[in-house]
């Protein structure tokens, strides 16, 4: 349950971070022409397709940053978890018996079910 709130999360914040990446950049730039022309600019071509080169430019910091950020935070839970792995105890006691060569594991009477309880 607990791991389950954690890839919810990090879904819901790398669809955000997806959203304003990609998207912002664009709005951010059809918005400085808009207000632009609004203010009696005028557009020459060559001014245009400089801007539209450094909106470019600046989308990628936009696009990497929160990326970052999300695999620093994945980063994080899958360290927490390697931790809890390596500090468990080490509880396999081998069994006694000859009859079973090393490395085998023998199930009797066994009930393998997904629990449903939630």
């Amino acid at each position: 349950a607990t791991e389950l709130g954690h890839l919810a999360k990090f879904h819901l914040w790398q669809s955000g971070q997806q959203s304003l990446g990609f998207g912002m950049p664009t709005v951010g730039t059809v918005v400085t022409f808009m207000v632009h022309v609004a203010r009696g600019g005028q557009l020459d071509p060559a001014e245009v397709f400089m801007c539209v080169g450094l909106f470019e430019f600046l989308s990628v910091g936009t696009n990497i940053l929160p990326h970052m950020l999300n695999t620093i935070r994945q980063l994080r839970v899958n360290v927490q978890r390697m931790q809890l792995l390596l500090i468990k105890d080490d509880d396999f006691e081998p069994h006694a018996s000859d009859a079973v060569p090393a490395g085998t594991v023998k199930c009797e009477n066994a009930d393998f079910r997904w629990s449903t309880a939630k």
